[in-house]
């Protein structure tokens, strides 16, 4: 699955909320799409090479076109020490 943020021109890399368009293949080897909202929150909200952990906890709502079918998740990113 791939998301694409369409709200890019005033919400840089899907930071807040906006809206996306997922891109992924089913279970048969075909492709397919379809639009949904997000609502992330990044902190630190300023981030730069030298940061060494990044948390990410959002929402994706509507997964697969389904209204109410909405996926939270917590996340983090950690600098590799190479």
């Amino acid at each position: 699955m791939a998301f694409d943020n369409i709200s890019e021109a005033t919400i840089h890399q899907m930071h807040g909320a906006g809206n996306f368009t997922a891109y992924g293949v089913n279970g048969r080897g075909k492709g397919f799409k379809y639009n949904g909202a997000y609502a992330l929150t990044v902190t630190p909200a300023t981030i730069v090479v030298s940061t060494p952990v990044i948390n990410v906890q959002g929402t994706l709502k509507n997964v697969f076109n389904t209204p109410g079918c909405n996926v939270s998740f917590r996340g983090v990113y950690v600098k590799r020490i190479d």
